[in-house]
């Protein structure tokens, strides 16, 4: 059915250009009568940025708040999506690198400070032995 759809799209584009040559297909005046009054098809008004423009203004003077607006499932959005979802995800490995930058010093400082306290007790048994040695 969509095949149909889009067939009969094609050519009716095709056939309202000026200057083209009429395209006959079979099933053109059958789905003509049926799809002809669609909006997509043929639309009552055309729409650009200067009547959005206008819209909003007088729904400004009228005191109400222009709607944004937000398509089903535009490409925008998708791309909108993906950018959103590949920045958390590198915020979430920048922040992870982060934390294992700082684990890294933790466990540098924990390991020097141990070195420290085993020289400490290296010396005290040195004295010791030294001691003992001394009055023995």
């Amino acid at each position: 059915m969509g095949g149909l759809v889009r067939q009969y799209d094609r050519i009716k584009q095709k056939n309202n250009q000026t200057g083209a040559a009429r395209t006959d297909w079979k099933w053109y005046e059958q789905l003509d009568e049926i799809l002809g009054t669609r909006e997509t098809t043929n639309p009552s008004f055309i729409s650009d940025g200067l009547t959005a423009n206008i819209e909003s203004m007088t729904q400004k003077e009228q005191g109400i708040e222009p709607k944004s607006k937000k398509s089903k499932t535009s490409t925008g959005s998708i791309s909108d999506a993906i950018l959103t979802m590949s920045l958390a995800r590198e915020r979430m490995w920048e922040k992870k690198y982060e934390i294992q930058e700082k684990e890294l010093e933790f466990k540098k400082q924990k390991a020097e400070q141990d070195l420290i306290i085993e020289k400490d007790k290296l010396e005290i048994e040195k004295l010791k032995t030294y001691a003992e040695l001394k009055f023995n």
